[in-house]
């Protein structure tokens, strides 16, 4: 951790599926933490969704959506719930199952009969995320338009927070020489370049839509974006750099990092997944880096690694990872350390300085070395 050697996280406990009573997970795909601090984790390759407590025991589990038909979710990749109802971003089906926690079917969210949909859009919904107002809002694999939004009303409304391709005037230039005075071979083999997928999303605190791109190889920008309600990145272009920078040797093959989740708390602090080196990164709303934990090593069998870290959710201040692979979850809570630094800073973005003041004074004797503490003094 560069901002000193004490922890702020610890692992409380790994779970499986026989650690829950149950077979082994045949896959955990999505894992979602509600208001309420229950637990869901999809296992889509079972059309399973097991509800865990706060406790992280099991108090139930939903198969199907029950309505005229049993709707099935075999390869479903997403799953969120907000109030009564639970959304599963059922990736083979094409469609959003929204159902109440007994399974009870509500609404189905297709595809729109659209002009605003491209023709020949693959609709392959993998991430689904629900603001305040009940906007949905659809990552889907494969889609470099943005989230598809939809009303409350089910209403398509269009895409949003696409993201951008930087290309400079001779990039631009260069590219239509190309295509002007190239042959048929060449044209047809030549790729433009595309803006990237989201890979999550998320509703975080005023109803800002947070999401996680992996980005291009050895690309550390951009993988990270803040949109305000009308879709506006509030980062501004290439400001932050999340993560990483380190490249390895893997096989004979560069190996850089792979944001795969991201998830945020009430207070605006977020939380994002490398899924290569299986490191959770902490930030808060002003994108200071608070602490870095977990790993990949081998095939993940020390506690606080993992051998596929694949999904994250906050629960509190307790922090899950799925590990698709293992067929595990990995539940990582706050130490007493990492306690105060959050509370101190809490208070320092709220421009509280004579309340932090006490708190960072304790960091620093806790921990001489936090460039954080000092920060905040």
């Amino acid at each position: 951790d560069k901002f000193g050697c004490k922890p702020m996280y610890k692992v409380r406990n790994v779970i499986d599926g026989v650690d829950l009573g149950l077979a082994p997970f045949t896959s955990i795909d999505d894992i979602f933490a509600s208001e309420d601090n229950n637990t869901y984790i999809l296992d889509g390759e079972a059309s399973i969704i097991y509800i865990l407590d706060s406790s992280y025991k099991l108090i139930g589990s939903i198969n199907a959506v029950k309505g005229d038909d049993d709707y099935t979710f075999n390869g479903a990749k997403g799953v969120f719930v907000k109030d009564s109802k639970i959304y599963i971003a059922d990736t083979k089906n094409a469609r959003i199952l929204i159902c109440d926690h007994e399974g009870n079917h509500i609404k189905t969210l297709t595809l729109p009969d659209s002009r605003l949909i491209p023709e020949g859009f693959d609709y392959k919904p993998v991430k689904v995320a629900v603001d305040s107002s009940d906007t949905v809002y659809v990552a889907s694999d494969g889609s470099f338009y943005g989230a598809l939004v939809y009303s409350a009303n089910e209403e398509f409304m269009g895409f949003y927070g696409a993201n951008n391709v930087a290309a400079s005037a001779s990039t631009v230039l260069k590219t239509i020489f190309d295509r002007l005075f190239s042959n048929d071979t060449k044209k047809g083999s030549s790729v433009l370049a595309l803006p990237f997928q989201i890979n999550d999303l998320v509703a975080g605190p005023d109803d800002f839509i947070y999401t996680a791109t992996a980005g291009k190889s050895g690309d550390s920008e951009g993988q990270v974006h803040i949109l305000n309600p009308g879709g506006k990145d509030t980062l501004g272009k290439d400001s932050f750099n999340f993560a990483d920078f380190e490249v390895t040797n893997h096989n004979g093959q560069m190996q850089y990092q792979g944001i795969e989740s991201i998830d945020v708390d009430a207070d605006g602090f977020f939380y994002i997944l490398d899924f290569r080196y299986g490191k959770v990164f902490w930030y808060d709303k002003e994108c200071n880096l608070l602490s870095v934990f977990g790993g990949s090593l081998g095939m993940g069998e020390q506690e606080g690694t993992f051998a596929v870290a694949n999904a994250i959710a906050v629960n509190g201040t307790d922090v899950i990872v799925a590990d698709s692979s293992r067929k595990s979850i990995t539940v990582f809570s706050i130490t007493e350390y990492g306690a105060l630094v959050r509370s101190a800073q809490v208070k320092t973005l709220a421009d509280d300085y004579e309340a932090a003041e006490d708190e960072w004074k304790q960091v620093v004797a806790q921990d001489a070395n936090s460039q954080l503490g000092y920060s905040g003094l």
